[in-house]
């Protein structure tokens, strides 16, 4: 029985490990080269072309990744050189034949010589790996910010949206309080009976109250369209024109 029990736990792990996916962050933030599938994706392209650190992210790979460049050829700059030329015997070589007997000549005339110190082999790889591990982390970062721009335009989008179906429903409360509000002020001063001065206060209070709360909805779509904006880098209206064209398309 313990060994059933192991066997089910060990192919419910192998098949949750099996199903995992690995995030394509090409589709998290859509390139600016690529048209976006839909509006959501387009403000998130718009985030992250307009987003100074985003950009500042970028430049840090690149930076990472020409330190990988650097760390291969660094070998080259521990290369030494060295040229040795013996004048003595090349004097004697070059005088005149009859007196070549009398000179002597030691061969070789000249010594050149390249040496690269040990540590360039020992050391050398282990730099390059750093470089690599370093380009790596960088990318990671960019990866993680695409996430991060991502979620914070869906949530200001989604805020946005909801700040809109509030003005509707207050704008409706609106309309509803001031006919109600409207109506009791005319049987008021009709002096029907019907309607009392307290009931004359409480439809009045509430057309009020309903009015406060539409002009507060409209300051939250005003507030929560700032705050698109801000990521997206462009006025809304221009945004919207896109969102047109898709549902055109």
């Amino acid at each position: 029985m313990k060994r059933l029990i192991i066997l089910l736990c060990a192919f419910c792990g192998s098949g949750v490990f099996g199903y995992s996916q690995i995030v394509n962050y090409d589709l998290v933030v859509p390139s600016g080269e690529v048209r976006p599938r839909t509006f959501e994706d387009y403000l998130v392209q718009l985030a992250w072309q307009n987003t100074a650190e985003n950009r500042v992210k970028e430049l840090q790979k690149e930076i990472r990744e020409e330190e990988v460049v650097k760390a291969r050829r660094s070998w080259t700059r521990d290369i030494q050189a060295g040229f040795n030329l013996n004048e003595v015997s090349l004097a004697n070589l070059l005088e005149s034949p009859g007196n070549q007997t009398d000179n002597i000549v030691i061969y070789p005339l000249y010594q050149f010589s390249v040496t690269v110190p040990l540590s360039t082999f020992v050391l050398g790889p282990h730099e390059r790996r750093i470089a690599e591990l370093e380009v790596k982390a960088a990318e990671a970062e960019l990866n993680q910010q695409k996430l991060a721009i991502r979620a914070e335009v869906l949530r200001r989008y989604q805020k946005y949206l909801l700040a809109l179906e509030v003005l509707e429903a207050r704008a409706l409360a609106e309309a509803d309080a001031e006919a109600t509000y409207k109506l009791v002020q005319k049987m008021f001063e009709h002096r029907t009976g019907e309607v009392q001065y307290e009931d004359m206060n409480a439809a009045s209070s509430n057309y009020y109250q309903a009015r406060e709360a539409r002009l507060k909805a409209e300051a939250d779509v005003q507030l929560a369209r700032i705050d698109l904006e801000e990521m997206i880098g462009i006025p809304w209206e221009m945004a919207e024109r896109w969102k047109a064209r898709l549902r055109r398309e």
